[in-house]
């Protein structure tokens, strides 16, 4: 049997069983992998044991000396620790942060009964779990592969960690992209797929935070070289890039038209004028044979010591710069079907402190001309908040919004993406880019490094679904800058008024419903899994289903729109049904798709959602 065959007749329900654990003895017996029963992820893993010389023998991760644990990463990582573990009270389970080597730098136990269990496997500060030691974990497995790993029960060689289920999720360096570290979650609880992905789901806030956080400080050490980086970066009609001890920063122009053994060239000559303190302009040749003047400036954080250098490229023969277009009429167009547009409920109007700073941060660099990525859950309203800003910032602007499925069929009947540029557009928008597959990702890499100058452009993704292998991580490169858009649970402030517009929009000439304080109220407090989709669609009903002018009371609003105060739920349970509300919406409601993508039978899912209230959606 092919291994392709093998994986399609596995099942997720299957990891973690008997056969995983029989398939695990026969491997220690003989080496051989049964793929049928086992993930690729840990047949990968297994076999750098092997290649490790490690087997089923208990070995306890042993204790590292001199552990950095007043490193950023270490408290930035405690900090969301201790809020994950206050979260998840009810749940007999650890978190931890470990660094690159491996080592855990920071911990927190959500209960005693976790504490204790995760204290018998060292999963304390000052312990090494990297695979090459202990073998297949989620600490350790996580850094050799760099993308998300959970590893149930028998699918760790190491008898030790037999009785545990473990997620990890990597931790990356918010500049560079470098992999720092790991924030993972053990249990001893149960040991099946559903409670790895539901402490994936948990994971990922943390993960956030702790990223958000080395930003913070990052930026804030380096401030004056950062600043001179925008200062100069949003006037540039070429590469600027720069360079400090611990990260390199470029622009798009950088990054487009320089190849890798010119950026690894520029970096080496970027080390030696630090070095040499110099700050002399020079004539290079790149890579690539194009000749250009580098024009360096050194940032002094005090005396002699430098914080960084800038370095301009000039290129000799080449006039670069945007195009700039006559003014107009603004317009949005929309290539492909499934776009629902929210732009039509005015989202800059929101007034919560995290949706400010969000339009903000988003508007500052749509107004520098960068190029952008939007980054949330589904239904957040990533594209209309694009969109929106960039037609405030421009009232005059084009813009032009490409659906996903417009990419592949262009690639598929052997277009190109000229075309996209027919209209002139000042901003492409390209949605949901982590849905497209490797031909048109080629395609559109080619398409982006030719057309750079002739417009701007933006993507949106859900980050969820994006890992190293995804063939839109290829893309991230290109774009300069990153916002998140903020699901709609943390912005409860700005509920009331979407409420209200969207009931405006839904009535059309009609009088719009009304909604009663107690009924806002209960809107307001709802967790809203499927964000903006989850609301308009729970508005639409009530729309269909009230006479115009009516007023909604609380008694109107579905069970599983405010399932916070009708159902007394765990940590756990509140994190799965989020999850099977916020699949639901990715999965456009199909069921079938929805238990595929939980790892979980349709029967299952249906159940589940029954207990939770779910049936309507």
């Amino acid at each position: 049997m092919s291994d392709a065959m093998a994986q399609r007749e596995r099942t997720p329900d299957d990891r973690g069983g008997a056969g995983t654990a029989l398939a695990r003895e026969r491997f220690t017996d003989t080496g051989a992998i049964d793929v049928v029963r086992v993930d690729p992820a840990i047949a990968a893993s297994w076999e750098r044991c092997r290649e490790a010389s490690l087997g089923s023998a208990p070995v306890l991760p042993p204790a590292v000396a001199d552990v950095p644990t007043d490193s950023p990463l270490a408290r930035h990582g405690d900090e969301a620790l201790q809020r994950l573990a206050g979260d998840l009270s009810e749940v007999s389970a650890g978190v931890v942060v470990a660094d690159a080597s491996g080592v855990i730098l920071s911990s927190a136990f959500c209960d005693i009964h976790g504490r204790d269990s995760l204290a018998a496997i060292n999963m304390l500060p000052g312990y090494s779990f990297d695979e090459r030691a202990v073998g297949t974990n989620g600490v350790g497995t996580t850094l050799a592969t760099g993308r998300p790993t959970a590893v149930i029960g028998p699918e760790h060689l190491n008898e030790v960690f037999q009785g545990y289920t473990c997620v990890g999720l990597p931790l990356r360096h918010p500049i560079d992209g470098s992999l720092i570290g790991v924030v993972e979650m053990t249990t001893s609880a149960t040991n099946d797929v559903q409670a790895a992905m539901l402490m994936r789901h948990a994971l990922t806030g943390a993960k956030r935070s702790i990223e958000h956080g080395l930003l913070h400080e990052a930026t804030t050490t380096r401030h004056p070289l950062l600043q001179l980086f925008r200062d100069r970066e949003s006037l540039a009609t070429g590469p600027v890039l720069a360079y400090a001890d611990d990260f390199e920063i470029c622009n798009t122009w950088a990054t487009l038209t320089l190849d890798v053994e010119d950026r690894a060239m520029l970096q080496r000559t970027a080390q030696r004028m630090i070095a040499e303190h110099s700050a002399e302009r020079r004539q290079v040749r790149l890579h690539t044979g194009a000749e250009c003047i580098v024009k360096p400036t050194l940032v002094l954080s005090s005396g002699l010591a430098q914080d960084g250098l800038l370095l301009e490229l000039e290129f000799i023969g080449s006039a670069r710069s945007y195009r700039v277009h006559a003014p107009g009429q603004a317009t949005t167009m929309r290539l492909g079907e499934n776009y629902r547009r929210f732009a039509d409920v005015q989202l800059l109007d929101g007034r919560s402190p995290l949706w400010l700073q969000t339009r903000t941060d988003l508007g500052a660099a749509l107004r520098r001309r960068e190029s952008v990525l939007a980054v949330g859950e589904t239904g957040t309203g990533k594209t209309s908040a694009i969109d929106e800003i960039f037609h405030q910032i421009e009232p005059e602007g084009s813009s032009t919004i490409v659906e996903p499925e417009d990419l592949n069929r262009r690639v598929r009947r052997g277009r190109g993406f000229s075309q996209l540029l027919a209209g002139r557009p000042d901003l492409l928008i390209l949605r949901n880019i982590h849905t497209l597959p490797q031909g048109t990702v080629t395609a559109l890499s080619q398409f982006l490094v030719t057309r750079s100058a002739d417009v701007r452009v933006a993507a949106t993704y859900n980050p969820s679904h994006m890992t190293d292998r995804t063939p839109a991580s290829s893309l991230l490169p290109f774009f300069q800058h990153t916002t998140t858009i903020p699901p709609l649970r943390r912005r409860p402030d700005d509920i009331p008024g979407i409420v209200r517009q969207f009931l405006r929009v839904l009535a059309g000439d009609e009088r719009p419903l009304q909604v009663a304080p107690e009924a806002m109220e209960a809107l307001s407090q709802a967790s809203w899994p499927g964000n903006l989709k989850q609301l308009h669609d729970v508005l639409a009903d009530l729309h269909h289903s009230l006479a115009p002018g009516a007023v909604v009371r609380r008694s109107d609003i579905p069970r599983f729109a405010s399932l916070s105060d009708l159902l007394v739920l765990t940590e756990m349970e509140s994190i799965e049904r989020d999850a099977i509300v916020q699949t639901l919406y990715e999965c456009d409601r199909n069921k079938s798709h929805t238990a595929a993508q939980l790892g979980i039978s349709r029967s299952s899912l249906y159940r589940k959602m029954r207990a939770y209230g779910l049936e309507d959606l």
